[in-house]
């Protein structure tokens, strides 16, 4: 039978008690549980007098609830996190030393401890009413239990946990569990900091990288305020089977205070055997930005689809050429002469309009009507008064002419500058026919002879991965980098539970999240020793050094030398970038030729590097030179169709010179690639197709001059037609108009002489 309900001060008590515990074993289940808050929690329970065994209940009870609303914790946190309201708290917190050790800009940890603390009122209270009823069968129930019954029937347990008989809140020998909590915490926190810290610097290398980072082992001197880490291996984005860079050895001397405060600044580091380009004994796992960015992933589709790639066609010519590819409105020659036939006739209406409206034709009229009606006439004929109001009408006709004339002439200015503008855009189309010849040639896919041309066929796909990688790069940095202090976001740490995010909140004042004054080191490229790398004033934050960062990498072995220096400059909200490189005899990449497949084996050569940034803006050229190329090919079953004659000409090169020149912005750059392999190949291809190649661009020639005949003369009639008729129409008006002007004057000259108030 169910147990009656308890009444008096000792039911209300247990009941209270009881609750107290399940609220805290709640917070307990509720949160990730390896957090700092959670030893405050355990601080509570052996301080204040409540149930351990309504902890133990309200911990089990809440450890599935919080797996389930792990989801919701998430969502909440991530809204608290965003909120500008609440930005300057987290800016505050985030600089705060040991709070932002809890984790409190975890998404899942902040939304899981505000749901606790709004819950735990009402759940403290409906949880007393609960006890108050059923305490006793709770606590019977619980000591029934194998492993929580007998721990706490030791005296030893309950003397030392403070979990015996006593009065009041507060546990009466609390400072010894209390103790051997801190001591516990911190003697696991100290055996477990080595594999905390390679932990962190694995799962914080692999966020910022995008790729695997191994690391075979950490020392932490806290003392000393030394770390040493070992076995530093980072995967290369762009191949999980190498190591972008693999490190021996680094030592770092870092500021304790900092680390309080989540934050890495590092004084000073000694990085020795230093490589780069290693092969991995298993591929890492890439989670790239490519993949996580869905804008920068669209960016270098659209990049790579914009991107014209000249083609090599089949040595074969025979029926290559089709003509009925060819169009007359892609021709540039057509589509001017169509311009230009337009603009005269625009012209030509533009100017006869203004004839029209000086009404030329009427003050022509007008004029020859009075001449004809004063011809032979005197003074004497007229008469005093007469002859002053004919001599005031015809100096105002005069007068009329005169303006008239001078609006022709302008308009003859005006109809002789446009005339000579079009004269010029017809003799320009000639140069625009060369131009026509080379879009019929890749319209009908023609082979190209060009040496750069066949250089980018080559070779054009797998420089692309190249710059590719650079902006992947160039957009990391930007993201760590950048004055605008946006919240950075990373993946929460691995963990039962549901990982979340964690939110980095930077300003401008505030410290940076990491710093580094200065590193030096050893350096192996390749199988080749005796290099330094030396890195300055490396911060999240540069606004506040006020410097520019600097990576440099110098060193010479006798036979092979590198000088390498970056600069990377986020001190004003302008990027200014700087790259320039000179290394000699030492190993150049390996380029997969798709178009071949096959690959070229630059072996050790020559790299010259010079590169800018400014703002959005990308400049510079990379240039690799190197006489021991090598070419290895895949299955010739497997190349593509008609690239025998390229291979049998490219594999016996061993000297190869390849230049790439970057121009445009960071979204849109542009390539232009040049390298003696297009020489080569042009040579061996001119030779192969001669004859068919002439046939084939004879017809294409004569094609686009049919296509462009009729525009052409459609353009200079049009010419002819301006020139025939508004010229000679100006022409004649100033013609008649002069003439009639002086036929007035004289008739003018003879009316005035002896008439008084008239003088000449």
């Amino acid at each position: 039978m169910p147990l009656p309900p308890y009444a008096g001060p000792a039911v209300n008590n247990l009941s209270r008690r009881l609750a107290g515990g399940f609220v805290l074993g709640t917070a307990l289940g509720l949160t990730p549980m390896f957090n700092l808050h959670n030893l405050g929690v355990l601080a509570v329970l052996l301080i204040v007098r409540v149930s351990c065994r309504g902890f133990f209940l309200g911990w089990l009870v809440a450890i599935p609830v919080g797996f389930l609303l792990d989801p919701a914790f998430d969502a909440l946190g991530a809204s608290l996190l965003a909120s500008p309201v609440l930005r300057p708290l987290w800016l505050a917190a985030s600089s705060a030393p040991l709070v932002s050790l809890t984790s409190f800009n975890n998404t899942v940890t902040l939304g899981s401890v505000v749901f606790w603390v709004t819950a735990w009122i009402p759940t403290y209270l409906v949880m007393t009413k609960l006890f108050g009823l059923y305490g006793e069968l709770v606590e019977r129930t619980i000591s029934g239990l194998p492993w929580p019954g007998r721990i706490n029937q030791s005296r030893l347990v309950r003397l030392f946990a403070g979990t015996g008989a006593g009065t009041g809140w507060v546990r009466k020998s609390f400072v010894m569990p209390l103790g051997a909590l801190f001591f516990l915490s911190v003697a696991s926190w100290w055996l477990l900091a080595d594999r905390g810290a390679r932990l962190a610097v694995e799962r914080g290398g692999t966020a910022a990288i995008g790729a695997t980072v191994d690391l075979a082992f950490a020392d932490l001197d806290l003392t000393g305020g030394t770390v040493t880490l070992t076995g530093l291996e980072v995967t290369d984005p762009a191949a999980p089977q190498k190591n972008m860079v693999e490190v021996g050895t680094i030592s770092m001397s870092i500021s304790m205070a900092a680390l309080l405060s989540s934050r890495i600044s590092i004084d000073s580091v000694v990085v020795r055997d230093l490589r780069f380009n290693t092969l991995r004994s298993v591929p890492g796992k890439v989670d790239t930005l490519r993949e996580r960015s869905t804008f920068f992933r669209d960016q270098m589709a659209s990049w790579r689809a914009s991107a014209v790639v000249p083609g090599i066609a089949i040595p074969d010519l025979s029926g290559l050429v089709d003509l009925n590819a060819l169009h007359a409105d892609s021709l540039a020659t057509v589509i001017r002469a169509r311009q230009v036939a337009s603009a005269v006739e625009a012209t030509g209406s533009a100017i006869g309009a203004s004839l029209t409206s000086m009404n030329l034709g009427d003050q022509i009229d007008s004029a020859r009507s009075m001449l004809a009606r004063l011809e032979g006439v005197s003074m004497l004929s007229l008469g005093v008064a007469r002859t002053v109001r004919t001599v005031a009408s015809v100096g105002s006709m005069i007068a009329g002419i005169e303006s008239s004339i001078s609006g022709v002439a302008a308009l003859r200015s005006e109809y002789t500058a446009g005339l000579a503008t079009l004269r010029s855009d017809l003799s320009d189309l000639s140069a625009l026919r060369a131009e026509d010849y080379a879009l019929a040639r890749r319209a009908l896919n023609l082979p190209s002879f060009t040496p750069d041309d066949l250089s980018a066929s080559v070779l054009q796909a797998p420089l692309m991965q190249r710059v590719e990688t650079l902006l992947y790069w160039i957009n990391r940095i930007d993201e760590y980098l950048s004055r605008e202090k946006e919240p950075l976001r990373f993946p929460g740490p691995l963990r039962f539970r549901a990982a979340g995010d964690d939110i980095i909140f930077r300003s401008r004042k505030s410290q940076p999240f990491f710093s580094l004054r200065r590193l030096h080191g050893s350096v192996v490229l390749g199988s080749v020793s005796g290099f330094s790398v030396g890195v300055f004033d490396l911060s999240t934050n540069p606004a506040l050094t006020a410097r520019p960062a600097i990576f440099r990498l110098t060193g010479s072995n006798g036979t092979s030398e590198a000088n390498v220096e970056i600069e990377l400059d986020r001190t004003s909200a302008t990027p200014n970038d700087g790259f320039r490189a000179r290394l000699l005899n030492l190993p150049l990449p390996t380029l997969e030729i798709p178009m071949l497949a096959a690959r070229l084996n630059l072996g050790d050569g020559t790299t010259t590097v010079a590169l800018t940034r400014i703002g959005d803006s990308i400049s510079g050229v990379v240039t690799w030179s190197t006489v021991s190329a090598s070419w290895e090919r895949d299955d010739p079953a497997d190349s593509p169709l008609g690239t025998e004659l390229i291979w049998e000409t490219l594999s016996q090169l061993t000297s190869v010179e390849i230049t790439m020149r970057l121009s445009g912005s960071i979204a849109s750059p542009v390539l232009n690639v040049s390298s003696n392999i297009g020489s080569q190949v042009a040579g061996a291809m001119r030779a192969r197709v001669a004859n068919e190649l002439e046939l084939a661009e004879h017809r294409v020639r004569e094609e686009v001059n049919r296509l462009i005949e009729a525009p052409l003369l459609d353009a200079h009639r049009s010419l002819a037609v301006l020139e025939d008729g508004v010229g000679q129409a100006l022409g004649g008006y100033e013609q008649h108009l002069e003439q009639l002007k002086s036929h007035l004057e004289t008739l003018l000259r003879q009316l005035r002489p002896g008439i008084p108030g008239i003088g000449r």
